[in-house]
């Protein structure tokens, strides 16, 4: 099964690239720079770090998706919880 990795390029010096672990849902960085361009950040790690399986989104919209599987993990974890109650 593909696990989908997303990630997001800062636009500063070294254009360093941060991401979302899917198992912990921790904010990681991918320290393999500095990289000359965002496209250049972003390619080398599609091609080397998540061999393809990365998504790159703007900074918004990556914090937006962070947040978005925090809350649907929790949501499940509460179900499960309720689930086992019974």
């Amino acid at each position: 099964m593909k696990q989908e990795i997303f990630y997001t390029v800062a636009i500063k010096k070294g254009y360093p690239v941060t991401y979302i672990d899917p198992q912990t849902l921790e904010e990681c960085a991918w320290n393999e720079g500095p990289f000359k361009d965002p496209c250049d950040a972003s390619e080398q790690f599609k091609c080397f770090a998540v061999k393809g399986k990365g998504t790159w989104l703007t900074p918004a919209s990556f914090k937006a998706q962070v947040q978005t599987i925090i809350n649907e993990r929790q949501k499940l974890a509460e179900w499960n919880t309720c689930s086992g109650a019974r």
